[in-house]
This record gives structure tokens, sequence and C-alpha cells, in this order.
């Protein structure tokens, strides 16, 4: 199966409901965790016959050094082969949202592209990318009209479309934003090998991902972290980034844990950068020689990876059944965890002491000591 055709917005949305069925499960997901979509700002920039890019319109205000950034992610759409017209990417504490128009419906005269860059705090790319088309809509009657629509957004939560219609935003909840995946189309990509992606997550790795097209990187990335749902965390997701610009590197460098995506070739020889490289295109998977210790595979693992591709092959199963199955897993491996330490049920400790008065396989020491790291379980004696 051909790579380009295995990842085409082929996701599914686990719907509450789907876990009411088993609270243990439902409890496990800490709902609070969730955020609204909130609005940071608007920055619009277009590119003249000249192939000049230049900011023509900031709400409320934004700084040089973003500008540049934001410009930088423009130019980059200019050298994708398939065009993209909706792309976002993660800096700092906020994400971005860009919605492209090459329409000369849209641009205009002496204006060949138009960029809007949407500021936020929240991730949600389904809502942004409708509220983008919006406001390019917009843009042929001005700054004013985009404004007003911004404004209201952000004030009421809903705003007037182009044609009269409503857009409310409560319609895209970030519930499902989370829940939109190709857990399924990555297991069959990498097999058995799978389980170190799963592993590289549940122990808050540094994980790159290098995929040749941007859309397919999207995608893959916003998966990452739904290995891991319990956390409900995809501020660690950085799908847009590149080794010849110094912020997106700073960026990580900052950072414990991330999941960063390019289609940079040349990855793998950047072992300051990941403890895992996921080479798509190539099917590889990629292990820091200095991280090896963290991906020793136990009987706990390959059963894992076993179900993973088991599920994976059923047509009746789909993504919400295998992200449902591994929270279970992933829930009774950490409250195995937490019941190790008897003396302290309200507030459990994991020592290597104690592991090791289990008798387990070093192996098994090692994963439930960085699990129960990760976890924030360890007891400091």
């Amino acid at each position: 199966m051909r790579i380009a055709n295995l990842f085409r917005k082929k996701y599914t949305t686990i719907g509450l409901n789907k876990f009411i069925d088993d609270q243990s499960i439902f409890m496990f997901i800490s709902l609070s965790d969730m955020a609204a979509v909130d609005l940071v700002g608007i920055t619009i920039f277009e590119k003249d016959l000249d192939g000049e890019i230049i900011c023509s319109w900031i709400y409320p205000s934004v700084s040089a050094e973003l500008k540049r950034y934001f410009i930088g992610k423009c130019n980059f759409v200019l050298s994708e082969h398939d065009q993209i017209t909706f792309y976002y990417g993660h800096i700092q504490t906020f994400w971005y949202y860009v919605s492209v128009s090459k329409e000369d419906s849209i641009t205009k005269k002496k204006i060949k592209d138009v960029y809007i860059f949407t500021i936020s705090n929240s991730f949600n790319p389904e809502f942004h990318e409708v509220l983008g088309k919006e406001f390019l809509k917009s843009y042929t009657f001005g700054m004013s009209s985009i404004l007003n629509q911004y404004l209201s957004i952000y004030t009421k939560g809903f705003c007037t479309r182009c044609d009269s219609s409503m857009l409310t935003a409560e319609k895209f909840d970030q519930f499902k934003a989370y829940s939109q995946t190709c857990i399924k189309e990555l297991i069959t990509l990498f097999g058995m090998e799978i389980v170190l992606l799963y592993i590289s997550m549940l122990l808050k790795k540094r994980i790159v991902i290098y995929a040749p097209k941007l859309q397919m990187l999207l995608d893959i990335c916003r998966s990452m972290p739904a290995l891991t749902y319990h956390r409900l965390n995809w501020n660690i997701v950085y799908p847009h980034m590149s080794l010849n610009d110094t912020n997106d590197i700073n960026t990580l460098k900052k950072q414990r844990t991330y999941v960063a995506g390019f289609t940079e070739a040349g990855l793998e020889n950047r072992n300051d950068l990941y403890d895992l490289f996921i080479n798509v295109s190539d099917t590889e998977v990629v292990i820091n020689p200095d991280s090896k210790e963290y991906f020793q595979m136990s009987k706990l693992h390959k059963d894992i990876a076993t179900y993973l591709v088991q599920t994976s092959q059923d047509d009746d199963i789909g993504d919400d059944d295998i992200i449902k199955g591994l929270i279970k897993k992933t829930k009774d491996i950490i409250d195995g965890l937490k019941n190790m330490d008897s003396e302290n049920h309200s507030n459990p400790g994991v020592s290597m002491d104690l592991l090791k008065s289990k008798n387990l396989s070093k192996t098994m020491q090692s994963f439930l000591f960085n699990l129960a790291s990760a976890e924030g379980l360890v007891k400091i004696i």
C-alpha cells in the first residue's frame, strides 16, 4: 500500500458515549484538561507578483520576531509540490493556523497569494480551518469585515458567515479535535514496531518524525498523543518544524518531551534532537543509541504490540476501539504500579528498591521505574 494513499484524512472521532459503558476507563480521562477555543490574534500576509511577502494587517499585535517567523512559514508553503492551503504549527505557548488563498477570485490586483495566520492557545484544527476559510472570503471586503468576524467569535463564540449563515465555535469542541486520528493506518505502516512509538510516548521521550508531505506529517503528528490518551496532552506536538529555523530548534531544545514533525531529509543524523526517529517514507523506526535502555522489550511490550497489530487487521474495529483498548491496558499498567506500594494507597510511590523486591526482570524494573518517573510516582528515599 502506497504511503500517499495511506494517510488520506481517514480520521475517526471518538464519541464520549463510547467510554460511558466502562466507568473505570471514563474516569481515567481527565476531562478538566480540555480547554475551549482561545483566540490570541490574527495576522495577514500578502505576496506580490515579485514574490515579496509583506505583513499587511495585524490584530491586536505581534512581535517583529514572530512576524519574521511567520514569513518563513509562508515561504515554506511556496516550495510545497502539493500547494497545501491549510496547515498549522506550534511555537512558544500557542498554536498558529494558516489559511492560504491562491484563487484569483479572492486575491487582489497585484497580490498573488494571501496567508491568514490565526493564533490561539488551543489545539483545534477543524475549527480554525473553517474559520480561516471565512476570513479569506471576507478578505475581499476589507479588513474591517475580518475584524468584525474575529471579534464576534472572540466575544460571543459565533460569527456571521459571508453567506449569512452562522459559524459557531461550540460545534468544534476540543474533545473531537483530540480524537481525530489515523492510529490504524500507523499500525498498518509500522507493524510490531508500533510498540516503540507507544513506549516513547508513555515514557515522555523526544520523538522526531520525517515525512515528505506536510499534510501527511500533520496527520501523523496529531495522532501520536492518542497512544497515551489518558494524558490528553497535545501541547507536546510541534508538527511543522524546520532544521533551518533557529527558533524551531531552540523551542525543541527547551522541551523535555515532544513530537516534532519535519519535511526535511537528513534528520537521522541529528541525534541531539531525538530519542526515537520515525521515517515515514522508509517505514523505519530508529532508536538513538544513547536512549536504547528505554526501549528494551519485555513480554508486556510484545503483548501490547500483538494486540495493536491484531486489532488493526479487523475491518470491524476502528481507531476508537483500538484507543479504548489501549487506554485500558495503560490504566492496568499504571494501577499495577501504584498498587506495588501497598502501604500508601492514598499517595503511592515507587522506588527502584521496591521494584527489585518484586522479583521482576531487569528489563521490567527499568521500564516500570521510567514509567513511574513519567507519571510522577517516583518516591525519593
